[in-house]
């Protein structure tokens, strides 16, 4: 029985990191979403995309709180760094490498 509950509590804490985990990458994606700005070079459609897509996956999360699995949860935040992919490596591109720091 005591194995039966490690593995129980195992479970469960993976779930909930994972959770966690595409809950802090929704939010954080979501600000810096925000933060983008004319002239960076990505299309306002991309943007709008990114973010309905960050927005179906909160939901999803919100209805399946309880009872999303792991492979769920790891299928969803693999659909959400699909869309933000493109978008990250863009802006990358666009920024330049010029922006990086001297030595210290």
């Amino acid at each position: 029985e005591a194995e039966d509950a490690a593995d129980e509590d195992k479970a469960f804490r993976e779930i909930t990191e994972a959770r966690n985990g595409l809950e802090a990458l929704v939010y954080t994606s979501k600000r810096q979403l925000d933060e983008i700005k004319e002239g960076s070079g990505v299309e306002e459609g991309k943007i709008d995309e990114a973010k309905e897509a960050l927005q179906n996956t909160m939901t999803w999360l919100d209805s399946n709180l309880s009872s999303a699995t792991l492979d769920e949860i790891q299928e969803k935040k693999a659909e959400v760094e699909k869309v933000l992919h493109p978008l990250a490596e863009l802006l990358y591109k666009n920024n330049g490498s010029g922006s990086s720091s001297g030595h210290g």
